[in-house]
């Protein structure tokens, strides 16, 4: 579990700052949403119930090559090449706890 300080989630806070936000809580319902309203960038964690986000990556990069960006959020090392290597499907993979600064240069630069 991430430890969140009080006061806005990462949500509120890119909505507040003009970006169109919509969440999903598993990735068949991030595949739907994604169709829907044609993302130019999707930021996932890699645990999710269901379809994990390396999966979901992967269906996204069938569908849309590299129109979308794709950020991983994660608190998983990269220490196993293995699960390095599926890292590699993203852009950027941006460990927990999140610094929103940075967040919000990538997705003004997307």
């Amino acid at each position: 579990l991430e430890a969140r300080p009080p006061g806005p989630n990462r949500t509120e806070v890119l909505t507040l700052d003009g970006f169109d936000v919509r969440t999903a809580a598993d990735g068949d319902t991030a595949l739907t949403v994604i169709a829907e309203h044609k993302p130019i960038c999707v930021l996932t964690d890699i645990d999710m119930p269901g379809m994990n986000g390396f999966e979901l990556v992967r269906r996204l990069r069938e569908l849309h090559d590299s129109d979308i960006v794709l950020i991983a959020i994660t608190g998983w090392g990269t220490k196993d090449a293995r699960i390095a290597k599926e890292f590699d499907t993203f852009d950027y993979t941006l460990r927990k706890p999140i610094d929103l600064a940075f967040l919000r240069q990538l997705l003004r630069s997307a």
